[in-house]
């Protein structure tokens, strides 16, 4: 074998060597990367499911802080609103039920004083609206109560989880709410307590849904009672057992634990992911066994992939540079000389330099020698320096800057050019100040512990005694060293010491916050100490509670001197009781005593409102039974008695002016007739007495005498006419009694001394002349008695429902001789009317103005008989075509033997007219006349249809 192809063939055995070698380093890495990988993503899966349990926990903690948010808000509604009624309960229950879906309840339970002054709870609003008995009921719950006594016992919002009905587990919550001020100096009001229920089921199901595919199974419990936990949500757990793969996550909200358990699915697909990246690893292995053999083809493509790294490398290196400037810490680079290779930007600041200045300078020209000295120390065998790996603060005096803080930390570096050390500086000067400032305040706080003169001590987070002030000492009556290590349930009065202990159980896990609350403690002796404890926790970095502050404010001598004053209270009020009855007594003797007068009384006070009122108003004013009561204005009742009065707005103002002004005198007519007289009289104190008489009596006899005196008055007035009518009656009777008795007179005559020369027709005709003047007589007569007769019916009538045309039609019947040579018509009697008359007065009338008509009016002339119905009266007349009557007659025609001048030698007495109008005005209606002269005349009487 030649020399050459002994170079081949080693050469090729080497390359045969290298390839399974590389092939199985290749292999190995691919099945310890496929591996790796599995663990990855099994913690990968794991970190995501933790992630968002915990995001899970801190949703449902906000969900019920929201939820509860509701109940302090209606809290601080009640609190600022004194006059606190259903509508803005309803009101903020609308409002609200948008904000805070989840709430299904809402109760406002309202601290009320009983006849015993105890304090007592009725229900007095519910959402949803519910009867009293219901709503009762809900209060009456065992929980509910036991929530409620909590929640009054440390005047704090408690939280209380309630299982669905239908049995089914569901998120759901009472929250209770005290409405109360402690304060000691708060009274008056609105007090009580605020109830709710929120039900968070559909929450939290929507929020298990959204992560169902990596979730195997999850419960959430409510653990705040440890031996006593009660279930609220669970999917796919098995309560017969606990599973070993779960996880737990612990949720503090309200006073209330929650534990938040899950079990995630293991990732099915990893064990195969993990198998194709060690198979993907070996077929890479196989294409580097291959790329060897063929390594001079990829030479060119090397050094593209180098020059590749290369600059991937630089723009690395630029990116460092970056984040190093932005970093908040000032970081410098250092050879092994101590001379700076670079530094950030935030270090040029620190040192007072502009960029680029510090590069190439000694440390100790930055820091200072002393500094450089405590941090380094020189390498005697090559003369570099080495640092102290402590960390220092230094003080950097600056001239364009204040002075400046920082903490230096010294990092090694290996195998960077140039870069043995950095150093890192933080700007520590506020952390300082703070430091200093707490220091101060402790300092300031232990002096005023010491010194001050509040009772005050520091217990654990047990409830030992740590240490106590003097104050302390000396109210309880013990000795610092026999308070030391002391549990302070000791102190605390039995009435109170298990709240306080559940609080401080509370407090230590960090679920209850400070606490103000009126306590009893116990002295050395035994006594009762009566205070207002103020509780205040103090938690470490952690979270742990170390200690807990507590001061008293003794009101002790304050309780003693309220129960005093409470005794004596009682006392004054037994006294008030028993001159409150004395005066009830006489004011209710008084009271009978205005009850029993006559007069109504009034007694406003000096703001026109109604402080007292007698029994006799009712009676004068029974409008204003209803609302006559103390407190009601005079306007007001002034307007009632305007129902009676019939006053208006501005008599109404006169009225309550002269009341203002304690004027008197004046007397009202009421409405129903009766009279009523006025007086008024201001009292000292600015108000006004009212005094109402009834004078109706009175006004009674005051009328009756006027009457009296207006009818004495007509009387002698009617006397007077009567002896005017009597001298021209004897005027007129004389003439026309005269006339036929001379006609009388010289027939007789005639025919005595002519009889036997007389004719027996012209002795007839004598003895006609004769008759007519008899008849002339006779009617003359009959209308003196007529007129009489009608003067002394003095009004009475004997009227009945008369139908008034067939009347009438009756009456021109009677006239059927008379009216021959007339023509008679009728005008408006087609349709009945009925109207109450007396018969024999009516026809009467209408006898007069039929015989006037046939008189006055010329033979075969028209005479027409009216009878129509106008509103509720009845119009009957008759109209002639006569002679007619002169303007200056037409007044004087209606009096007693008054005769027109155009009537000439027609015969009348002048009492026809007179009697119809007398008839009319009994029926209590009139007569009128039309007339025009020479041509025709129209009389008719207007007569009510009902009487």
């Amino acid at each position: 074998m030649s020399q050459m192809e002994k170079n081949d063939f080693l050469y090729n055995k080497k390359g045969i060597f290298g390839g399974v070698l590389i092939g199985l380093i290749g292999s190995i890495l691919s099945i310890f990367v496929g591996g790796i990988l599995h663990l990855w993503l099994k913690n990968e899966d794991r970190s995501i499911v933790d992630e968002w349990a915990q995001a899970m926990a801190t949703e449902v903690r906000s969900e019920m802080i929201t939820a509860t948010e509701v109940i302090r808000t209606l809290k601080n509604v009640i609190l600022f609103n004194k006059d606190f009624a259903e509508p803005q309960f309803d009101l903020f229950v609308s409002t609200s039920l948008k904000r805070f879906p989840a709430l299904r309840e809402l109760y406002w339970v309202e601290k009320r004083l009983n006849h015993d002054q105890d304090d007592l709870y009725a229900l007095a609003m519910t959402y949803p609206k519910r009867g009293v008995y219901e709503g009762q009921a809900v209060l009456n719950q065992p929980k509910v109560k036991r929530l409620i006594d909590g929640a009054l016992r440390t005047q704090h919002l408690l939280l209380s989880a309630r299982e669905n009905p239908t049995g089914s587990k569901a998120l759901g919550y009472w929250a209770v709410m005290p409405v109360e001020n402690i304060s000691l100096s708060s009274e008056g009001g609105n007090r009580g307590i605020v109830l709710g229920f929120f039900d968070l089921s559909h929450t939290i199901e929507a929020l298990f849904k959204s992560k169902k595919a990596q979730l195997k199974a999850l419960r959430l419990q409510d653990v705040t009672v440890v031996n006593n936990p009660v279930l609220l949500f669970s999917n796919g757990w098995d309560e017969g057992s606990e599973p070993t793969d779960r996880t737990i996550f612990q949720v503090n909200v309200a006073g209330r634990v929650l534990d938040l358990e899950f079990v995630a699915r293991q990732g099915k697909g990893d064990g195969l992911i993990a198998l194709l990246v060690g198979l993907l690893g070996i077929g890479v292995t196989g294409l580097l066994v291959l790329g060897r053999l063929k390594h001079h083809r990829y030479e060119s493509q090397l050094a593209d992939a180098i020059n590749r790294q290369t600059s991937e490398l630089t723009n690395r290196n630029l990116f460092y540079n970056t984040v190093m400037n932005s970093a908040g810490e000032g970081v410098i680079g250092l050879n092994r000389y101590c001379v700076v290779s670079f530094a950030n930007r935030l270090a040029h600041d620190f040192f007072d330099k502009q960029v680029g200045d510090v590069v190439g300078e000694h440390l100790s020209g930055l820091i200072g020698q002393e500094s450089v000295d405590h941090l380094v120390f020189k390498d005697v065998e090559d003369g570099s320096f080495n640092f102290l790996d402590v960390p220092y603060v230094i003080e950097l005096e600056r001239e364009h800057a204040s002075q400046v803080r920082l903490e230096v930390r010294i990092i090694s570096v290996l195998d960077v050019p140039d870069v043995r050390w950095l150093l890192v500086f933080r700007d520590i000067s506020k952390e300082i100040e703070i430091e200093e400032m707490l220091e101060q305040t402790d300092r300031q706080f232990r002096q005023a512990f010491l010194l001050g003169s509040v009772p005050m001590m520091i217990v654990d987070a047990e409830g030992f005694v740590k240490e106590t002030n003097k104050a302390f000492q000396h109210f309880v009556g013990y000795r610092e060293d026999e308070l030391f290590t002391r549990h302070m349930e000791s102190f605390l009065h039995l009435s109170g010491r298990d709240a306080f202990m559940s609080w401080l159980d509370g407090a230590r896990r960090h679920m209850n916050e400070n606490l103000q609350i009126e306590q009893r403690l116990l002295s050395a002796a035994g006594e009762t100490l009566w205070t207002v404890a103020s509780y205040t926790c103090v938690y470490g970095k952690a979270g742990k509670l170390e200690k807990i502050i507590c001061q008293y404010l003794d009101y002790t001598e304050r309780q003693k001197f309220e129960v005093e004053l409470r005794q004596h209270r009682d006392k004054l009020a037994q006294l008030v009781a028993t001159r409150t009855r004395e005066v009830k007594g006489a004011r209710e003797s008084l009271i009978a005593s205005i009850n029993a007068a006559d007069n109504a009384i009034l007694v406003y006070d000096n703001q026109n409102k109604l402080e007292f009122s007698s029994g006799q108003v009712e009676v004068f004013f029974p409008e204003m039974a209803m609302e006559i009561r103390p407190g009601v204005p005079a306007k007001r009742l002034c307007e009632l008695q305007a129902l009676r009065t019939g006053e208006n707005e501005a008599k109404q103002a006169e009225r309550i002016a002269r009341l203002s002004a304690g004027v008197s005198g004046e007397e009202i007519q009421l409405v129903d007739g009766r009279w009523i007289q006025t007086r008024r009289r201001k009292t000292p104190a600015g108000g006004t007495i009212v005094v109402y008489t009834d004078i109706t009596s009175f006004k009674d006899q005051q009328e009756l005498l006027r009457r009296q005196a207006d009818d004495l008055s007509q009387a002698l007035r009617r006397q007077q006419e009567v002896n005017e009518q009597q001298k021209m009656f004897v005027s007129v009777v004389s003439h026309e009694f005269k006339n036929p008795l001379a006609i009388i007179d010289s027939t007789a005559q005639r025919i005595s001394r002519r009889l036997a020369k007389l004719e027996p027709q012209e002795i007839i005709e004598r003895m006609q002349t004769v008759r007519d003047a008899v008849l002339r007589l006779s009617k003359l007569i009959d209308a003196t008695v007529t007129t009489q007769r009608i003067e002394n019916q003095s009004g009475k009538l004997e009227a009945n429902l008369l139908e008034v045309t067939q009347t009438v039609r009756d009456i021109v019947a009677a006239h059927k001789d008379a009216l021959k040579d007339r023509q008679v018509m009728f005008k408006g009697m087609d349709v009945p009317v009925h109207a109450p008359l007396d018969q024999e007065l009516f026809t009467i009338a209408m006898d007069n103005l039929i015989n006037n008509a046939i008189k006055f009016s010329p033979k075969g002339s028209v005479i027409t008989l009216h009878v129509k119905r106008e509103d509720s009266h009845v119009i009957v007349g008759v109209s002639d075509q006569g002679m007619g009557i002169a303007k200056g007659d037409l007044e004087n025609i209606y009096n007693r033997f008054y005769r027109a001048q155009a009537a000439g030698d027609v015969e009348g007495t002048g009492l026809g007219l007179s009697i119809v109008r007398q008839i009319a005005h009994l029926h209590k209606g009139e007569v009128h006349c039309e007339s025009e002269e020479g041509k025709w005349t129209y009389f008719y009487m207007r007569l009510p249809l009902f009487v």
